[in-house]
């Protein structure tokens, strides 16, 4: 083999080698950026589920709340009417009693 061929397959080696080195370094970064990427868009999908979960427990509890009202306002009409007619009766058994003392 001649000193030119020798040379020139070194230099072909050698700028093989090279390519590859920078080949692999690429491959690094690129495995870099796409595992720093995918932690980021993780993150963002977690910030995006936890607004979105706040706002469904929000709304659960404005729900909750008008549901809460409307009980509480129809419980009170109950006891209310109940009470209503408690006094009516408790007028109409104090005049019974009265009415039987008086006769007795």
């Amino acid at each position: 083999m001649s000193m030119e061929a020798i040379k020139t397959l070194t230099t072909a080696e050698e700028e093989s080698s090279q390519l590859r080195e920078i080949a692999i370094a690429q491959g690094h970064q690129l495995l870099e950026d796409t595992q720093r990427n995918g932690r980021n868009a993780i993150a963002q999908a977690v910030l995006a589920a936890e607004d979105v979960a706040k706002k469904m427990i929000a709304d659960a509890e404005m729900d909750a709340k008008v549901i809460s009202d409307e009980f509480l306002k129809d419980a009170q009409a109950s006891c209310d009417a109940m009470e209503a007619d408690a006094r009516t009766r408790m007028n109409a058994a104090i005049e019974r009693i009265a009415e039987r003392v008086v006769k007795n």
